[in-house]
């Protein structure tokens, strides 16, 4: 089985309570101190571009953040979740 790893920078798909994915990108890795076993991802805490175009700022389209957030396989109601890319 090869190793997988989440890593801040990292990019992931973000599936949400309406479970619609987005492109998001790690902030924080709360399993970071520790190596990652081989079978399971830590939570991690993630931003996306909102994709509704009317929510804009001056810096362009907004954002939202996500903390504490599981890998899908470590949640049944698959929202709320992310996952690897390659996944």
């Amino acid at each position: 089985m090869e190793r997988r790893f989440v890593k801040i920078g990292d990019h992931v798909i973000f599936i949400d309570t309406h479970r619609k994915q987005h492109s998001a990108l790690v902030t924080e890795v709360w399993d970071s101190g520790v190596e990652q076993r081989r079978d399971s991802l830590p939570a991690i805490n993630l931003l996306y571009v909102v994709k509704d175009e009317t929510r804009m700022d001056q810096y362009g389209r907004q954002i939202e953040r996500e903390s504490s957030v599981v890998p899908v396989e470590s949640n049944s109601a698959e929202a709320n979740c992310y996952q690897l890319l390659n996944e």
